[in-house]
């Protein structure tokens, strides 16, 4: 197994691991390090069931089943079909509601350690993926700055995220039951490596405990700026086979445009139950 960085600063393309045979303790070991160390991973040229893919993400930790139960597959729940097409294959009404920089599950009192992808299809172009290192965004604030966001908490609304995204698929009254509006602090420290990292996204923030509606506004739209400049980002172009893994407790990501009409772009989806965010 060996680690080849993707950017200055995060990322990795993982070398010589098949994961779709069962991995050796050593080596899912290895993984989670890994996974730890450079917060986002690419496995290239693998072949995978949707029950492979849920054995291999379980190494990483508990699987959270999507409260968007209609995109889920319908005989492995635990996979979330991303894709413009059915599981028929047939074409299916698409908007791509993951256009704005997001951290998956943030609307959830309890979040998500992070999220697993696996490119089933993808279109010739367009339809990539960017990821964004918050620890690296963080770091780089002056000290008036974080001195500022110290203690700040922000409200993550999936109700106002799934209203301004996805106005004519409202949610069911279980699913609004399910997630209610969540406060989470402005900047978060890594449960197991001890950095601190924004946490912020687009649409999902209804506002700032403590501060003006547009005052709040502004400051999350300086931040998210800051964050996703491209000295910050890797774009991932996506091929068949790949497996990215991401940590959503110090990246944001975010889905470039594609010719939905013309191409298929399918993902599975995994999510790993995380922890409330201190």
């Amino acid at each position: 197994m060996e680690a080849r960085p993707l950017t200055d600063t995060f990322g990795a393309e993982i070398v010589g691991v098949d994961v779709s045979r069962p991995l050796a303790d050593t080596i899912c070991q290895s993984l989670r390090d890994a996974f730890h160390k450079h917060a986002v991973l690419l496995l290239r040229g693998q072949t995978l069931t949707q029950r492979q893919l849920v054995d291999f993400s379980r190494g990483f930790g508990e699987l959270v089943v999507h409260v968007l139960s209609q995109y889920n597959a319908s005989a492995v729940p635990e996979v979330m079909r991303l894709s413009n097409r059915d599981e028929a294959g047939n074409v299916v009404v698409f908007h791509n509601g993951a256009e704005a920089w997001h951290s998956d599950l943030s609307f959830m009192k309890v979040t998500s350690l992070g999220t697993i992808l696996y490119g089933v299809a993808v279109p010739p172009s367009g339809g990539n993926t960017l990821f964004a290192d918050c620890y690296a965004a963080y770091d780089t604030l002056d000290d008036a700055m974080k001195a500022r966001l110290q203690g700040l908490r922000a409200i993550h609304s999936f109700s106002r995220y799934q209203g301004r995204r996805f106005a004519d698929r409202p949610l069911t009254a279980e699913q609004r039951a399910q997630t209610p509006d969540v406060s989470h602090p402005v900047v978060r420290t890594h449960p197991v490596t001890g950095r601190k990292s924004l946490y912020i996204g687009d649409d999902v923030i209804s506002h700032v405990d403590g501060m003006d509606e547009h005052a709040g506004k502004r400051l999350i739209d300086d931040l998210l700026r800051h964050a996703t400049q491209d000295r910050f980002v890797y774009r991932h172009r996506w091929r068949p086979g790949d497996i990215v893994l991401y940590d959503n407790r110090c990246t944001l990501h975010r889905v470039t445009e594609y010719d939905s009409a013309a191409y298929e772009r399918t993902l599975w989806r995994t999510s790993l139950k995380g922890d409330i965010p201190v």
